[in-house]
């Protein structure tokens, strides 16, 4: 890909507390050739946070991250994490897609409102890891770091 920066390897975070629908994203990635990422797993928001923020002995995970969320979760829900994280100034700029059975309206909007790069039903895992593939095959992204990325100033963001 002309001038694509793929971070090598590229850190992919599912937050998702059912065994049996992570290893079905196990597969999938691997079945899409996507099995050379580093696919890192939190069962709800709470340790998601944690393995972001490199806190309770987790260290933290090399930014950019692309997150993979599911809603339904024990302790702190998939849209209660990604409310956090956008709040966040050192979290902000990860990329969040929306991996749920949940087909309400009300998540679908408010997942839309925290900047959610997408919203996808796990009964479309395969096509939906065939566009994640895509992406990040044709995404530009900024070089790999630990570090949040740069505030900018005031008259810039105007």
């Amino acid at each position: 890909m002309s001038g694509s920066t793929i971070p090598d390897p590229l850190h992919l975070l599912l937050i998702e507390d059912d065994e049996v629908d992570i290893e079905a994203v196990r597969r999938a990635l691997r079945r899409s050739g996507m099995d050379q990422n580093v696919l890192h797993i939190a069962n709800d928001g709470e340790e998601a946070l944690d393995m972001l923020r490199g806190k309770k002995g987790y260290k933290a995970l090399p930014q950019p991250c692309v997150m993979l969320i599911d809603i339904n979760m024990p302790r702190m829900n998939g849209l209660e994490f990604l409310k956090e994280v956008r709040g966040d100034k050192n979290l902000s700029h990860n990329i969040a897609f929306m991996l749920t059975t949940s087909g309400r309206k009300d998540d679908k909007v408010y997942a839309q409102t925290l900047n959610a790069a997408g919203y996808f039903m796990k009964e479309n895992l395969t096509e939906f890891v065939d566009l994640l593939r895509f992406y990040c095959n044709i995404n530009e992204f900024p070089v790999k770091t630990m570090a949040p990325p740069p505030v900018l100033p005031a008259a810039a963001t105007a």
